[in-house]
């Protein structure tokens, strides 16, 4: 099996090699055993009732991958270990939540403004944008992580910035790339099927869903981001605060592009060609007008 990770900084290497050696990938860290990872959730909760069991041919799913077609090492797999267990307490705290409130869950909900867009198209910015509005709410990424707490305090958006320091130490350089770095062409083709099916989805979803989508072309928001977030307020009836053109426009001046570094790449590090990548989209590109 080809590798396609990047190297790790030499300490999490040799923290590697010892626990290798040691058989670490034995130990309850590092275990991807069912039996393991529901026992580990239950713990961190108290809890032990994880719900509607349908969840569990997902699971079963991901862990056969991760053992199978991951090639993980030690370090992986006790962070593959603890992302599962934060997912299975979730489904704990969330079956407690629905039996201790349901009337929480009774509740109309309002329809929410969902960004899509392919990678590095200026969805993270114009999502930025519409969470400035004080009438919006932007979950932030610790919350959508663990949209419950699990006591007192409420220790998530601490263990969400710890997780978040020991990532950057683990991959020095991320805030410049804001994608997983990939060297491997397999793994890259890989990547470009699966945008090439959320495009053609999209655009299934747009011609049975007429008027609930607004198009946000990438070079109109680049050249000027507050029109392109009035234009989204109009088209949805959204009601624009006083001086909000203010906070947008000290948002876009305080946080311009490549602000944490220059990102460079081409098609052919990955064993690609522009040629290969726009054949892909075809159909994309001629509805938004971007075919040759």
């Amino acid at each position: 099996m080809l590798d396609s990770r990047p190297p790790l900084p030499l300490r999490f290497r040799l923290w590697n090699k010892v626990a290798h050696y040691l058989r670490a990938d034995r130990l309850r860290f590092a275990s991807l055993a069912e039996k393991h990872l529901h026992r580990a959730a239950m713990k961190e909760t108290g809890l032990t009732d994880f719900g509607d069991p349908y969840y569990r041919e997902g699971l079963l799913t991901l862990i056969e991958s991760a053992g199978k077609d991951a090639n993980l090492h030690v370090l992986g797999r006790a962070i593959m270990h603890g992302t599962i267990v934060v997912f299975l307490s979730n489904r704990l705290l969330l079956a407690e939540a629905r039996r201790q409130t349901p009337e929480v869950f009774q509740r109309p909900v309002i329809p929410p403004i969902i960004i899509v867009g392919l990678p590095r198209s200026g969805t993270t910015l114009l999502h930025r944008m519409l969470a400035l509005d004080p009438a919006h709410r932007g979950a932030p990424s610790w919350e959508l992580a663990c949209p419950l707490p699990s006591g007192t305090p409420d220790r998530r958006r601490e263990l969400a910035y710890k997780g978040d320091r020991f990532m950057q130490q683990l991959h020095p350089g991320r805030d410049r790339i804001h994608y997983s770095r990939i060297d491997v062409p397999r793994m890259a083709e890989m990547w470009i099927s699966l945008m090439e099916k959320q495009a053609a989805t999209g655009l299934t979803f747009r011609g049975t869903n007429p008027g609930v989508i607004h198009d946000v072309y990438y070079d109109r928001f680049v050249a000027d981001p507050i029109r392109t977030v009035r234009g989204l307020y109009d088209h949805f009836g959204l009601t624009w605060p006083d001086r909000h053109e203010e906070k947008l426009e000290a948002y876009v001046r305080e946080n311009p592009q490549n602000k944490h570094g220059v990102h460079r790449y081409s098609p052919e590090d990955f064993g690609l060609t522009n040629d290969a990548i726009a054949g892909r989209f075809t159909q994309y590109r001629r509805r938004f007008g971007f075919a040759d």
